[in-house]
């Protein structure tokens, strides 16, 4: 359709319409047979055409100034010619080098149902299509974005989302459009009350957990911001959205593994110190425990030289590879040191270090092994050694002073035997007085001459059996006896003398026979020796009791005096 106008109204209102036509936005050009009836102002402006032209009835004159402005003016041209010959409403555009944009709608004048004329309305619309072009860049770099874009309006409702955030959701557009915000989340009781902090504070940034069309979830980072329109509204909420799974799943496994090394580090049975110019900056278990510390506040940040001070005689080692530590990126293989604790204790320890460059500063790292127990341990072992070489002197001076006693025994065995025999044959061939004048005193004489050999004699054997005993040639002559009777003939054969001292012998048993193994010449000797013994200490009128008392699986021999006990 064109422009219908009723031809007597037209002469009517020529002036009503003529201020309608001049208070228009637009460009307005009334043409008859390509001649101009009628341009406004606006027209004029926009063209820029000079004063000379503004009263030019001949539309091609004016379009012919307009032309070196048009880009592909010969186009333009043939639209609008095209346009011209259209017998409806129509429209084009005319786009100038200086990057304006002419909206171009032809109307044909009917008046009283003839076609008189034609109306041209030109509108520069180079803003709306710069906007246009802003959008397109905008909707396409919302497009490429590698974020996910959505946009939710006031009432929760999905008005759009980029290609990346449906990926990530794993829904179609369509399905986005038609569903709340709150869906998208793992937590949608929570999704109303973020909003209205949103839409209070104007904006929000933070993590949450995205829940996809298949139920599984996703962690993601969201800037939101809230759009206002003109009157400062809430229209629209955009959310720009990071998938941070993968970041998150590092951070943890980071997480886990700083934790496993701590307490790897914690749980480790050598004491490690972090430390940088020399102010420690970590310390495990071992360490406070190494410096007699209870907590690790007591440490961090304290110069260790206020926890500990190096020996003397290790000082200038220690600075020495201080020295080369803060020169190089180095590991250096343990050494020891002596460290006097602030309490005055004395440790000695195995200390390996390390140094490594960290953001710009140097860290040093030190394991210490506390090497006191084991540097008593060698010290008690070389006094074990010391002691073992003076026991080996010693044996060595026992076995020569064994030796001398076996030789010199056996020297003494000798002439002791020849004095022995020569006073029993004294006492055999001086049987009474016939034969010896003084035969009282020589009875007395030789009894005391043959008893003290007999001592000498039993002396002199224990020292050879003494020997023996040491040097591990002494044999036992085993075979089965009644030890209650092999006891109690010793016992009854010294009653005489017990006798003779004024001392009360006894023997008594809770058995009148057990069959042992034994050596019966031993067993006297040992018999005698315990009895000669309890004859030394028990005074007259005492007593000396000896008992033989089988037990279960062996015989308890003892001897008692009333001067002491003697069991064997």
């Amino acid at each position: 359709m064109g422009t219908v106008i009723d031809k007597d109204r037209l002469i009517g209102d020529k002036e009503i319409i003529e201020g309608m036509l001049e208070s228009s936005h637009d460009g307005i050009v009334v043409l008859n047979q390509k001649r101009i009836l009628y341009k406004n102002k606006r027209f004029i402006e926009m063209c820029d055409f000079p004063k000379e032209l503004w009263e030019e009835q001949n539309v091609l004159k004016l379009f012919d100034y307009i032309q070196p402005q048009l880009i592909n003016p010969d186009n333009c041209i043939a639209e609008l010619k095209r346009i011209s010959n259209s017998s409806n409403k129509d429209i084009g555009y005319l786009n100038f080098k200086d990057n304006r944009v002419w909206e171009v709608v032809f109307y044909p004048l009917f008046i009283d149902g003839e076609v008189e004329g034609e109306v041209w309305n030109f509108r520069d619309i180079s803003h709306f299509e710069r906007l246009k072009t802003d959008l397109r860049i905008k909707e396409q770099a919302i497009e490429s974005s590698l974020n996910g874009e959505v946009f939710i309006n006031m009432e929760d409702k999905v008005v759009y989302a980029n290609q990346q955030a449906l990926d990530w959701w794993g829904y179609s557009l369509d399905e986005a459009l038609a569903m709340d915000g709150k869906q998208f989340w793992r937590e949608p009781e929570n999704f109303r009350e973020e909003i209205n902090k949103l839409i209070k504070e104007g904006s929000w940034f933070g993590e949450a957990v995205a829940k996809r069309k298949d139920g599984s979830t996703f962690e993601i980072e969201a800037f939101s911001n809230l759009i206002k329109d003109s009157d400062g509204n809430p229209r629209i909420i955009s959310s720009s959205i990071i998938d941070i799974s993968k970041r998150k799943e590092v951070e943890r496994e980071l997480k886990n593994s700083k934790e496993l090394y701590q307490n790897f580090i914690k749980l480790l049975p050598n004491a490690v110190f972090l430390h940088r110019d020399c102010r420690c900056l970590y310390a495990n278990q071992e360490a406070l425990k190494l410096i007699s510390c209870s907590n690790l506040d007591e440490v961090i940040g304290r110069d260790l030289k206020d926890c500990f001070d190096i020996d003397i005689s290790h000082r200038n080692k220690f600075i020495e590879r201080l020295k080369r530590l803060e020169q190089e990126d180095i590991s250096l293989d343990p050494t020891e040191y002596k460290i006097i604790l602030k309490d005055g204790t004395v440790r000695d320890i195995e200390a390996s270090s390390s140094s490594l460059i960290y953001g710009g500063e140097r860290y040093f790292t030190t394991i210490v092994h506390d090497i006191s127990e084991r540097k008593e341990n060698e010290r008690l072992q070389r006094k074990v050694i010391e002691e073992q070489v003076k026991l080996e002197e010693a044996r060595e001076y026992d076995r020569l002073k064994t030796e001398f006693f076996a030789n010199i025994s056996h020297d003494f065995k000798t002439p002791l035997n020849i004095i022995l025999g020569t006073v029993e044959l004294l006492m055999k061939t001086h049987l009474n007085q016939n034969q010896c004048i003084y035969y009282d005193k020589f009875v007395d004489y030789t009894s005391i001459m043959k008893q003290n050999c007999y001592r000498l004699l039993r002396l002199l054997n224990n020292l050879l059996d003494i020997t023996k005993f040491e040097i591990g040639v002494i044999n036992l002559n085993l075979r089965n006896n009644n030890i209650v009777y092999l006891i109690e003939d010793i016992v009854m054969s010294v009653v005489p003398y017990a006798e003779a001292q004024g001392i009360n012998l006894f023997f008594d048993t809770n058995t009148e026979e057990r069959i042992i193994a034994c050596d019966p010449n031993k067993i006297e000797r040992i018999i005698l020796n315990l009895l000669s013994n309890s004859f030394k200490s028990t005074d007259v009128n005492g007593k000396i009791i000896v008992k033989v008392i089988a037990q279960e699986e062996s015989v308890l021999i003892s001897v008692k005096d009333t001067g002491g006990v003697s069991i064997i």
